[in-house]
Parts: structure tokens; sequence; C-alpha cells
């Protein structure tokens, strides 16, 4: 099972938490790109529990928080 996956605009490759939609890499590199997905889906990271300081963008979302 594969927890991130490529979303490519152009040539710009971000590597997308699939769990929350965060980005967690970004490089123009597609190699680049490639080698870090292949290590996030080795296991190589924090699989929908990523710290906030980790990423590049957090998705917003069309609905206010729940408190």
């Amino acid at each position: 099972m594969t927890n991130y996956s490529i979303k490519t605009v152009k040539n710009n490759h971000k590597i997308v938490e699939k769990a929350t939609g965060h980005v967690v890499f970004e490089s123009n590199n597609k190699r680049k790109a490639h080698k870090k997905l292949t290590f996030y889906n080795m296991g190589g990271a924090f699989d929908g529990w990523t710290p906030s300081f980790f990423l590049i963008e957090c998705p917003v979302f069309p609905y206010s928080e729940v408190e």
C-alpha cells in the first residue's frame, strides 16, 4: 500500500501524503522526486502523522473547523 503520490504541474513535482493532502516534498527534478517518493513509501515517513514543520504546504479545506 502506498501512502504518498506525486502530483506534477508543468515541471514541478510534489509528493503528497494521501491521508491528509499535505505536500511533504517538492522538486523540479523528476528523478529526485521519484527517489524521495520510493523512500517515503518504503517507510521513511510519517504515514498520515506528519508534523507541521515538515510540510511544504497544507491543503485548505472549504469548511470551518469543528471545536
